[in-house]
């Protein structure tokens, strides 16, 4: 392994362990509004880059909602997912810059689509800028809880028995749990299949008819099901937190109500507090008000 080589996966590991949701909320520059008109006067659209359903989306609702009661005006959230985000942030990019068309982005179409392709149609530096961090949160490696593979180094037991045998589910090329697997199968040296969606929604179905043996995904939109035995929670992509919830202040592998088995480090050790982060983008311009 070169030098280079070695530090791009140094940074894809750093970048995998803070969990990358990114909240772009893309508010378009004020100047085109007229002095007198105060912002916002209408409703304001929140675009998400993935289907509904996932983490993401979840938070994007949820903030949307805090948004709504804090402004005065409704915030209403449009999903726009496909080709790893870059269609909706494309969309906003391309609106109109009066404030009223924002993106709740996450990391995938905000950082990493600018730095795997080469020619996007929109420019994530100079059409969108970043407002403010939204919040943040690890990915957890879920299992169906029919597979044969109770933790994490039976699930690696498992793959290196049967390579090429299973897969995985991803929201898309390019996003979080797709570089999450991929790192996953560089790290235990194992041959797993990717398989993209365009949300997880259809991910889950496969996952709970056994057609997928694995996915990544947050927390908030997985922790039912755990509890439930829907599915099999083996590892999360810390190794510790601040706290793991309002009622606890453990880290997610002992928290009672997380019954995360291991933590899944994407990081050269010392390790260092990893979680996921979010953030809200706006274009240039004059700044709109924002709610605290």
């Amino acid at each position: 392994m070169d030098m280079h080589h070695g530090t791009r996966r140094f940074r894809a590991r750093r970048l995998l362990a803070h969990s990358l949701v990114l909240i772009a909320l893309v508010a378009a520059a004020s100047d085109a509004l007229p002095a007198q008109e105060a912002w916002p006067s209408r409703p304001i659209k929140l675009v998400v880059p993935l289907t509904a359903g996932g983490g993401v989306d979840m938070m994007a609702r949820l903030t949307a909602q805090h948004l709504s009661d804090q402004l005065g005006q409704q915030v209403v959230v449009e999903n726009q997912g496909g080709a790893g985000g870059t269609i909706a942030a494309n969309t906003v990019a391309r609106a109109r810059p009066d404030g009223y068309t924002l993106i709740f982005q996450s990391v995938s179409s905000a950082v990493v689509n600018a730095l795997v392709y080469k020619n996007l149609p929109y420019d994530p530096i100079k059409d969108l800028i970043p407002v403010t961090l939204a919040g943040s949160f690890p990915l957890v490696l879920v299992t169906n809880p029919d597979l044969p593979a109770k933790d994490l180094g039976e699930l690696i037991a498992l793959l290196k028995a049967n390579p090429g045998k299973y897969s995985y589910g991803s929201s898309g090329v390019g996003t979080m749990p797709h570089l999450a697997g991929e790192l996953f199968k560089s790290m235990a040296g194992v041959d797993i299949v990717h398989v993209p969606y365009r949300g997880n929604s259809a991910i889950m179905a496969d996952l709970l008819a056994g057609r997928v043996a694995i996915m990544f995904d947050g927390p908030p939109t997985q922790l039912g099901n755990i509890q439930s035995g829907k599915v099999r929670a083996l590892a999360i992509t810390t190794a510790s937190v601040r706290r793991c919830c309002r009622r606890c202040r453990r880290s997610p592998t002992r928290c009672r109500d997380t019954p995360f088995r291991s933590g899944l480090r994407f990081s050269r050790p010392p390790t260092r507090r990893r979680t996921p982060w979010n953030e809200s983008l706006r274009k240039p311009g004059k700044p709109c008000r924002t709610p605290r």
